[in-house]
């Protein structure tokens, strides 16, 4: 089951994807996983608006195009930045540059 954070989250990647340079960076309901009752959800509690709506698209949803209003986009940033700044221990860090760098024998720093 897809959660609204989840669906926010997609939408958001899909806004921000650097793969997409032209046009605008708007995207479809099924392509983020959210049923026609989670997208009216949505639009009613003011986290994503209709950007455009193509002719006949009252039967098919597949052809109106949301984006995240800025009150969506400020809701996700905090689960964006929590899976963004994971810890990594600092001998991974070193192995990682040993690989790259060579020998670090000289560095005085401490594996934890």
């Amino acid at each position: 089951m897809v959660t609204d954070i989840d669906i926010l989250r997609r939408a958001s990647e899909w806004e921000s994807d650097p793969r997409r340079q032209y046009g605008p960076h708007t995207w479809e309901g099924y392509k983020v996983g959210a049923s026609r009752a989670d997208l009216n959800r949505l639009k009613d509690d003011g986290l994503i608006t209709i950007v455009t709506r193509a002719p006949g698209s009252l039967s098919a949803s597949g052809m109106t195009k949301y984006c995240l209003t800025d009150r969506g986009k400020n809701l996700i940033v905090p689960s964006i930045l929590e899976r963004e700044f994971n810890k990594v221990p600092i001998r991974e860090i070193l192995e990682s540059l040993d690989l790259v760098i060579g020998d670090l024998g000289h560095c005085n720093l401490v594996a934890a």
